[in-house]
């Protein structure tokens, strides 16, 4: 789909959601057309916190918007993106403040498409489908070099699996362009969604609610945990899926259904600190927070030397 005329396509396309971005804002401009938040970038080593436009993070140029074979940008992902984002801001509030009915079948389906799609519409999510696309690419030449060139509708063999050749289309996929990739990622980022969004309905869920606003977040707000397996997804059995809904709020989404679902439950001072250690770990760049992240950093740091005192 193009973009109708007259419709300007952004250039600056969030991954994170500027409405959610909003929530992490410093209190003196959350409520202003310049929202800013803390930010500190983990990746360089003394890397100092700074203030910054929700506007100016977590966005790349045309990130959902690829060429089409016009030269026009095509409008679809971005639009759908948009769509669930307005849906989601008009939910949003009452899940920060923790008065969110967690068993509202509409609500529940809202924020588990949000989740999940925040989740998927990573940049990290294009560069692994760069990353198949170049193993399938060299598995490919490995099996010509070792097997010879098939047949047209021949068989070819890449580790074990059988494939019916067609030269055309091996060419196309191996020509793949950095544009061609980009139109991989929105199809399976909007194809996907879905069917994680249902595995997120089967949890249990839970709001997770502090005293005082202490909760940071990232840019990569939705962290998985499973407690014996390293390698784990939303769809894995047992992972327990975290989204920081608000500086005072977390969501958390687990496979312990014995337990009573849709409760609120009150956080012990001193407890924080593991969930600002979990975004800090899986941030991208940068992690994220309503107030100087150094705060943020010494909370984690007194929570891991507590944990290493008991044990």
């Amino acid at each position: 789909m193009a973009a109708p005329p007259g419709r300007v396509v952004p250039r600056n396309q969030h991954w994170v959601p500027q409405f959610y971005l909003r929530a992490f804002a410093t209190p003196e401009t959350r409520d202003s057309s310049c929202p800013q938040v803390w930010a500190m970038c983990m990746q360089e080593a003394g890397g100092r916190p700074f203030l910054t436009n929700i506007r100016n993070i977590c966005a790349q140029s045309y990130l959902y918007s690829p060429l089409r074979d016009d030269g026009s940008r095509c409008v679809e992902g971005e639009a759908q993106l948009c769509h669930l984002e307005a849906l989601t801001s008009r939910v949003w509030p009452g899940l920060t403040a923790a008065t969110i009915d967690l068993g509202d079948a509409h609500i529940r389906r809202c924020l588990s498409l949000f989740v999940a799609t925040m989740y998927l519409r990573h940049p990290r999510a294009l560069s692994l489908v760069k990353d198949i696309q170049r193993m399938i690419v060299s598995r490919t030449e490995y099996a010509l070099r070792q097997q010879g060139v098939p047949a047209p509708g021949g068989i070819l063999r890449i580790h074990a699996r059988a494939v019916h050749w067609d030269l055309e289309q091996w060419e196309q996929y191996r020509n793949t362009s950095a544009n061609d990739i980009r139109r991989m990622f929105v199809r399976n980022l909007l194809a996907t969604a879905r069917y994680f969004a249902e595995r997120l309905l089967a949890k249990r869920w839970s709001l997770l609610v502090a005293g005082d606003p202490v909760f940071i977040t990232s840019d990569a707000p939705v962290t998985i945990h499973h407690p014996s397996r390293q390698r784990v997804g939303i769809a894995t059995t047992g992972a327990v899926v975290v989204i920081p809904a608000g500086p005072r709020c977390v969501l958390m989404m687990d496979d312990q259904r014995e337990q009573p679902a849709n409760q609120v439950y009150h956080l012990r001072d001193g407890s924080v600190g593991a969930f600002t250690l979990s975004q800090a770990r899986q941030a991208h760049r940068f992690m994220i927070s309503h107030t100087n992240t150094d705060i943020a950093l010494a909370e984690m740091l007194r929570w891991n030397d507590s944990r290493a005192t008991q044990s």
